[in-house]
């Protein structure tokens, strides 16, 4: 199986403040008959400063927004030492 994760960043004032770009992350593996595999979708930072949901930081600047959380390919439910494949969220 071949996975491409994707992020972007986010901003609620582009013009001025531009968010940074997420990470890309493209990786072929084998996987077995009946295997489960979790995808965690990292959210948006919003206009309160506050991270999105998955990671993403807090921002300092007035005008910001938090940086968005990453997106991921896990083992299992909940636990990050099963990630598999990771793509960091913009700023």
């Amino acid at each position: 199986m071949t996975v491409t994760l994707c992020e972007a960043g986010n901003n609620y004032d582009t013009t001025s403040y531009p968010g940074g770009f997420g990470g890309q992350v493209t990786a072929t593996f084998d996987v077995s008959a009946g295997s489960l595999y979790y995808l965690y979708l990292g959210g948006l930072g919003v206009a309160n400063k506050v991270g999105g949901f998955n990671g993403g930081g807090s921002a300092f600047n007035p005008h910001g927004t938090g940086g968005n959380g990453a997106s991921d390919l896990r083992t299992a439910v909940g636990d990050l030492n099963s990630r598999i494949l990771v793509a960091g969220g913009g700023g």
